[in-house]
């Protein structure tokens, strides 16, 4: 999708890896994060240009499309940081984004606009946005979109990637306006413990919240139970030091929500593009 932005805009892209920290030196070695290491490539008039500092000067980006765990990472090194600061407009998607990051991106760089954004495979791009400085949860449609609900509170959206023909997708959303609608839940993530279906997002972001927690840092997924049919699992790669003050804390979610389980796992599951992989048996 950057590459047609690019040659809507008719501007130079940079590109860097799919996933991970892309503004690591290619060893991934803490001690070099010179931009000199970058993983980058200028895409310029057809041609595919390595990073150097002269182009990265010339054509240094304003305008960045990165998902919440890139950014995370980016955050983490100087580097990133640095170039962070140098944006004007900051495009993030591909994952949910938790409270604790919105924050420290917003008092870190308040200057910069940024943008959480909300798409899917069936509309070949994003569709609507959501600008974080302005504190609200509400997305807006891009031009040319337009919105519905079916029964069940899904979206329904055409645009012209769509054809014009009405796409329903397992988004549940409270439409506010003709424009406007705010995201409540994945309709196709679900536990079904004892028979109850619980959605996993909402609950992950809840438990983010209670425990300080990155969305990045932990997932929820259902394992086999011989009497509930799934076990609400949270499978965790943090080194918990004090269980009895989690499992506390967890107390405070409504009783069918709590975890059953807590597993330690040594890193989170990732795909190629960044998204969690929830497994059952990592």
């Amino acid at each position: 999708m950057q590459l047609i932005r690019s040659a809507v805009w008719n501007a130079p892209i940079w590109i860097g890896p799919a996933s991970g920290n892309p503004f690591f030196d290619a060893q991934g070695s803490k001690s070099h994060q010179s931009l000199n290491h970058l993983e980058l490539a200028l895409i310029l008039d057809g041609e595919v240009l390595p990073y150097n500092t002269e182009l990265w000067n010339r054509y240094k980006a304003t305008v960045l499309s990165i998902t919440p765990m890139q950014l995370q990472l980016a955050l983490n090194s100087k580097t990133g940081r640095e170039i962070l600061n140098q944006m004007h407009t900051v495009l993030i998607g591909g994952q949910a984004m938790d409270l604790q990051l919105e924050k420290q991106i917003l008092e870190a760089f308040p200057k910069t606009r940024w943008i959480h954004t909300f798409g899917s495979t069936e509309t070949a791009s994003h569709f609507a946005g959501r600008i974080l400085n302005h504190n609200t949860p509400e997305y807006t449609l891009t031009a040319g979109s337009f919105l519905n609900t079916n029964k069940s509170g899904e979206i329904q959206i055409s645009n012209p990637a769509t054809g014009g023909r009405r796409i329903t997708l397992h988004d549940k959303i409270q439409q506010t306006s003709d424009t406007t609608f705010v995201w409540l839940e994945r309709t196709n993530l679900v536990v079904n413990s004892g028979g109850v279906k619980i959605p996993i997002e909402p609950l992950e972001k809840e438990i983010s919240s209670l425990l300080n927690w990155p969305l990045l840092s932990f997932y929820i997924a259902g394992q086999p139970h011989p009497i509930l049919g799934e076990e609400l699992t949270l499978f965790t790669s943090h080194a918990i030091e004090d269980m009895q003050r989690i499992t506390e804390t967890l107390a405070q979610l409504p009783k069918l929500h709590q975890p059953k389980k807590i597993l330690l796992i040594s890193e989170i599951p990732v795909s190629e593009n960044g998204k969690i992989v929830r497994k059952i048996n990592p």
